[in-house]
């Protein structure tokens, strides 16, 4: 048997709660004999994953790992899913196998409200390539403008919006002084409308 703790939207936070949620698992040995190390596996769909914790691993061994006849053992699983706008239901499965035995799956749906969130989307504008001048023995054109454009596409506007840039090793801002990170203007990024332009940083130049 396996089930889930049911999963809402905490209104004073605007998140899922609890986040992470379990997942458990109980098997039980219906059959007349004892049996070897039972190994318990859960299988996640594409949106959900498992939490970052000590031994919270896809694979791993039911407590107790051997059953007697007619006695049962457990399994969780700690897992999480990002917040979005969607409403989901999501099919989790997990498996047991044994070395004695047919293996068994079982399956357990676990739904997400949509929750009020902004969600930005960005565009960067760059050159896509530089060449290199053998008159002047440099890159061309370097240093190089790029810029970062987002527009919102949740249900509630985003405020005091910014871009943070990493570069690469070898590249470096030219001035070096720019700030690695810029708030847009303006820093509101209302609900994104068909008649709404993006809103663009003020960009950067690197070398």
């Amino acid at each position: 048997m396996v089930g889930v703790e049911k999963v809402s939207i905490d209104p004073k936070t605007h998140r899922y709660t609890p986040m992470p949620f379990t997942v458990y698992d109980t098997t039980r040995n219906t059959g007349g004999l004892p049996t070897d190390s039972v190994f318990t596996t859960i299988i996640l769909p594409p949106g959900l994953s498992l939490a970052i914790q000590a031994g919270n691993s896809q694979i791993g061994k039911l407590q107790p790992a051997k059953l007697a006849s007619l006695a049962k053992g457990t399994r969780s699983w700690s897992v999480v899913r990002p917040v979005s706008t969607e409403w989901k239901t999501f099919t989790i499965t997990v498996c047991s196998r044994t070395q004695n035995a047919d293996s068994v799956c079982c399956d357990v749906e676990v739904q997400f409200p949509g929750i009020d969130a902004p969600v930005l989307e960005c565009t960067l504008t760059a050159v896509d390539s530089l060449y290199y001048n053998e008159s002047s023995d440099s890159y061309s054109p370097n240093p190089f403008p790029f810029t970062v454009s987002v527009r919102n596409t949740g249900t509630l506007d985003a405020d005091s919006a910014s871009a943070t840039i990493v570069l690469p090793p070898e590249f470096v801002l030219d001035p070096p002084n720019q700030p690695t990170r810029l708030f847009f203007n303006p820093m509101l990024v209302e609900r994104w409308t068909p008649a709404l332009p993006r809103i663009q940083s003020p960009g950067w130049c690197a070398l």
